[in-house]
């Protein structure tokens, strides 16, 4: 049999070994609440995350849409601006143009009374007057007028 001795260790060594299993167990259990909870909040924080990259994606899409509208709003600006720059420039080159058309044409008109007043007055000075002026009357009467000399 067995002596009062082995009998007490073996209960002990039950006792210590119970005890040790169900200090196991709590561990084991609180273990696994631990990693649930952890599991949860790593969960909750990815979630908060997710949502947060969201927005500032979203945020980020809603600022780049807008810098293309500005973008594009400021090429339709410069491309109206540059449109009537070059009408103005065109228009200032006609002008240009025909101010030095209307010049020239003045200066041409200017020389031809010139030369037509040098040619009178030589007449003046000449036996040929008389039949000019006459020449002149006559080609006056034949046009219909009676006023001064032509252009």
């Amino acid at each position: 049999m067995y002596s009062g001795r082995g009998y007490e260790e073996e209960t002990e060594i039950k006792r210590i070994h119970d005890k040790a299993e169900t200090e196991i167990k709590r561990i084991h259990e609180k273990a696994k609440a631990d990693v649930a909870r952890d599991q949860t909040e790593i969960k909750r924080i990815q979630d908060k995350a997710e949502t947060e990259i969201k927005r500032i994606h979203d945020k980020a899409a809603t600022e780049i849409a807008q810098a293309k509208a500005d973008v594009a709003r400021d090429q339709t600006e410069i491309k109206r601006i540059q449109d009537k720059a070059a009408t103005d420039i065109a228009q200032a080159k006609a002008d240009v143009a025909r101010v030095e058309g209307e010049r020239r044409l003045s200066e041409e008109r200017l020389r031809a009374e010139v030369e037509r007043y040098k040619y009178d007055l030589r007449l003046t000075q000449t036996q040929d007057f008389e039949p000019y002026q006459a020449a002149i009357r006559e080609n006056q009467t034949k046009r219909g007028g009676a006023g001064g000399p032509q252009d």
